[in-house]
């Protein structure tokens, strides 16, 4: 766009391990509801979380789009694109797993960012006693 556009980028969690993300842009002037997000650009990134150990998971991911439907070129590019974006993510949380790995404190600080792994760790650790508990 060469104008000024409405952005949004939305994270869902589908419990055990998949994750999707939503995102794109339309033309302020649209105007668009929430429900129509498909009148503008739209992504979709897929991801398939398939834990290997206690502190190793291998990220399976794809994306789906809305525009250059059919596009081998624009596929190639934005697959490429997301390679970058996931390579550095990649990098960031191993850090912080061989961090965590090492911290001898129990009792963590946690801040306000932290809220949705926490979150996503209390349900996580729900459904194994429900699956233990049977």
């Amino acid at each position: 766009y060469k104008t000024n556009v409405d952005r949004w980028h939305y994270y869902y969690l589908h419990l055990p391990s998949i994750a999707v993300i939503d995102f794109g842009s339309i033309d302020s002037k649209e105007k668009i509801e929430e429900n129509q997000r498909h009148l503008g650009t739209q992504l979709f990134a897929l991801h398939y979380l398939t834990p290997v150990s206690s502190n190793c998971t291998i990220d399976r991911w794809m994306h789906l789009r809305n525009v250059a439907v059919g596009d081998h070129n624009a596929s190639e590019k934005i697959n490429s694109m997301f390679k970058v974006a996931f390579a550095e993510d990649k990098k960031i949380l191993e850090a912080i797993q061989k961090q965590s790995d090492q911290q001898q404190n129990n009792n963590p600080v946690h801040i306000a960012i932290d809220k949705g792994s926490i979150a996503y760790r209390r349900r996580i650790e729900e459904l194994i006693k429900s699956e233990t508990s049977l």
